[in-house]
């Protein structure tokens, strides 16, 4: 897209970016940080301890022989996978992003007072302010929430100017406020501004 192309962009606030699988992993931990997932994975190490000590203790003596080295071994394999996942799923974002039409292109965000547009080559999609149930704005990014655990989001290194930063602040904040939804302003620097 050239420069002439973007000037005469009808929309009432444009933001162009490339998606960054970092950008998107970021994103993901912070989903995945409000949601109940991660109390339940940091329990996981002590019911894995807890499922290990209870079947030594009912195979002991070791009268079997094959129960505590099976049980040993399907737990030190489930702690791995444990220990392994975010790793794995960082590793699988990236080759998603790497590999697919829909990410190899520049995203252009068009805000609006009837809600996002996201244009790319290969899509468009239109959201309407009511199909998000909360916003919020953090040091990085503007999320937009349209399902628990799932967020359309603007990467803050996308918008060009403190203006361009207020104006679509002012847009997100009055647009939930209308519907009578949460904009959540989690950015310390814009906090203090207030």
């Amino acid at each position: 897209m050239t420069m002439d192309e973007r000037a005469v962009t009808p929309a009432a606030l444009t933001f162009y970016f490339d998606l960054e699988a970092g950008d998107f992993l970021r994103v993901q931990e912070l989903l995945t940080r409000e949601s109940l997932a991660p109390r339940i994975i940091r329990l996981l190490p002590i019911v894995f301890v807890a499922i290990a000590a209870g079947v030594l203790l009912l195979a002991w003596p070791p009268s079997a022989g094959v129960a505590v080295p099976v049980v040993s071994g399907a737990v030190i394999l489930l702690f791995s996978s444990y220990v392994f996942a975010p790793w794995q799923r960082a590793r699988a974002i990236r080759k998603l992003i790497v590999s697919s039409p829909l990410y190899q292109h520049e995203l252009r965000y068009e805000f609006s007072a009837d809600g996002l547009r996201s244009i790319s080559p290969v899509s468009t999609t239109d959201y309407r302010w009511e199909g998000f149930l909360r916003a919020r704005e953090t040091r990085d990014f503007f999320l937009l929430y349209v399902a628990a655990g799932r967020a359309v989001f603007l990467p803050k290194s996308a918008v060009r100017s403190p203006a361009d930063a207020q104006a679509l602040r002012t847009l997100v904040a009055g647009s939930m406020a209308r519907l009578g939804r949460p904009f959540v302003i989690d950015d310390p620097e814009v906090k203090e501004s207030r």
